[in-house]
Formats: C-alpha cells, structure tokens, sequence
C-alpha cells in the first residue's frame, strides 16, 4: 500500500468539531465567526472542562493565520 498526501491551507481549517464524551452529539465549532464559545454539550448539558478555553485558543490561532500574509499549509499523509 501506498501513501499519498493531502494538503491543507490553515485558513480553510475554520469548522472543528468535537464529540460529547457522554451522549455522542457533536458540537460543531466555526472558529472564523465570533459568536459565544460552547463550555457544554448542547443536547446533554454535559459540562467539558477546558472546552471553552481549548476552542478560545483555536480562534485566535485562527485569527493570527488569516491576518498573517504568510501561506501556512497541514500536511497530512494517508494510506491508500
């Protein structure tokens, strides 16, 4: 088997989505857009501690990439 390579550009990386450890439900996160940052579950109110500072950190992260006129690329190898 081979492998091959997908190329991201950082700025594309603006959706995350994380998975309640308690019901399953994702929590989906847009990091380009400033609305109020998930500190639980939606569907359970399951309280995920750090959530709220993790996803805070990503959109200034975020933030910096797309005010920066470097290009920044992920590059992720896969197996066929």
């Amino acid at each position: 088997m081979g492998e091959q390579e997908l190329v991201f550009l950082a700025a594309e990386i603006y959706i995350i989505e994380i998975t309640c450890g308690k019901c399953g439900t994702g929590i989906v996160f847009n990091a380009a857009e400033t609305g109020p940052i998930p500190d639980a579950c939606p569907a359970c109110r399951h309280q995920m501690p750090g959530l709220e500072k993790t996803l805070s950190v990503y959109r200034q992260w975020y933030t910096a990439i797309n005010q920066s006129s470097d290009l920044f690329r992920f590059r992720v190898r896969t197996k066929k």
